[in-house]
């Protein structure tokens, strides 16, 4: 046909496919077949899909194909363009060349196209001398039903001849087994054997050893007597060593005692040196004139205080910059320091608005009221050390006091 080339009728033919994997056969004498019943492939004339059945089936020689890689294998068809008749022949060339077997056979049944329906049937090696085909017309021959006959019975012969081959493979099979179990039973009884063996021989030195004589038990009641006595030895030795562990015992207890009192000693004193840091905490008038908590002067005298619990406590370290710091509740902005006279001036966000402290001596308290149900107690600030470029202090709170809402802090100058 003119709309049909030799390319298209070698298309697919030469493509590299996935190589086909084997395994090493074991077993001689019989037959496997492998069915693939989703194969599809494009018809290279009009690039319509082809669907259809592969059957394999071989009779292995020495290796058989690995499925996964004949499934990748025949997966590889499904976008090669190539008409089925040659697939068929391409599959059978390239399982004979992976696996040699005896025998291979692959037929592939495909859908039906057109109204027509197609089995392609490919076998190696091919038969030397196939049947002839002959039609002889003549008068008074041979019945029809005498050729079918003798076709049936020459099929019956080779049905009952492949149905011995393979009850013969299955009992040569069998029969493998059954040896292979043998030598496990008689490896399995020479072990027993040797076990009976070695029970019989100690059975015979037990026997000796039962039969001891009045000589050998005389011996060893004596031996008896003689341990018996190295045991009352050995007790009144004992008793010995434990009394004098008891004494050295009770000389350790009394030792313990002398550190309790001594550590009781030492609870008294340490109770002395709370007593004298409560009595240098102190109390002064503020800058608005409110008389405040006590106050702490360094942070040994702060920790007392946040212990006693009367306020909150928030420890600080201020340094000089141009966005405020956030102390507890409220902001805090350092203005100026004067270390020498241990003055400072800062700003204080609170309540949307800023309050300035200026001039502020350390160890001052520095108070300011908040919005809120604590205005009758001052918030207080109080600094322990005035830096070149940072203050050191805390900010101490009324315990009803929630927190305050602390200004925004203002933008910074250009």
């Amino acid at each position: 046909m003119p709309n049909y080339t030799d390319e298209h009728a070698q298309a697919g033919i030469s493509a590299k496919l996935p190589r086909l994997e084997t395994w090493p056969n074991q077993y001689p004498g019989y037959v496997i077949t492998t069915r693939f019943p989703e194969y599809s492939s494009v018809c290279p004339k009009t690039g319509l899909p082809d669907y259809g059945t592969i059957t394999i089936q071989y009779k292995p020689r020495k290796a058989c194909i690995e499925l996964k890689s004949l499934k990748m294998y025949l997966l590889a068809y499904r976008n090669l363009g190539i008409f089925y008749e040659n697939a068929v022949n391409k599959m059978l060339h390239d399982i004979v060349e992976a696996t040699k077997p005896e025998w291979c056979v692959v037929k592939g049944e495909f859908t039906p196209r057109g109204g027509l329906n197609t089995s392609i049937f490919a076998r190696w090696p091919e038969r030397r001398n196939p049947p002839q085909e002959s039609y002889h017309y003549e008068g008074g021959g041979t019945p029809r039903w005498i050729t079918i006959l003798f076709a049936v019975l020459i099929a019956g012969v080779g049905a009952m001849a492949y149905a011995g081959y393979s009850t013969q493979s299955h009992l040569q099979q069998e029969v493998t087994k059954a040896q292979d179990q043998n030598k496990i039973l008689t490896a399995q009884l020479d072990q027993a054997n040797s076990r009976l063996a070695e029970l019989k021989g100690q059975m015979d030195v037990t026997s000796q050893k039962i039969g001891m004589t009045q000589a050998e038990l005389a011996d060893a009641r004596s031996r008896a007597e003689g341990i018996r006595k190295a045991q009352t030895a050995s007790d009144q030795k004992l008793s010995e060593k434990i009394a004098l562990a008891q004494k050295e015992s009770e000389a350790q207890i009394g030792a313990v005692a002398t550190d309790v009192t001594g550590a009781k000693k030492d609870i008294e004193a340490t109770r002395t040196d709370l007593e004298a840091t409560k009595s240098k905490l102190e109390r002064a008038n503020g800058d608005m004139g409110v008389m405040s908590g006590l106050i702490a002067h360094n942070h040994d005298d702060l920790e007392e205080l946040k212990r006693r619990g009367d306020r909150n406590y928030f420890e600080f370290t201020v340094q000089r910059a141009k966005t405020p710091q956030r102390v507890g509740p409220v902001q805090v902005s350092l203005n100026k320091t004067d270390p020498k006279k241990s003055k400072y001036t800062m700003t204080v966000l609170v309540d949307d608005k800023a309050i300035e402290k200026k001039d502020r001596t350390a160890g001052e308290p520095v108070q300011f009221y908040v919005k809120g149900s604590a205005r009758t107690a001052p918030y207080e600030f109080v600094v322990f050390d005035v830096g070149k470029n940072a203050i050191t202090g805390y900010l101490s709170t009324p315990k009803d006091a929630s927190s305050a809402p602390a200004a925004a802090a203002p933008a910074a100058k250009p």
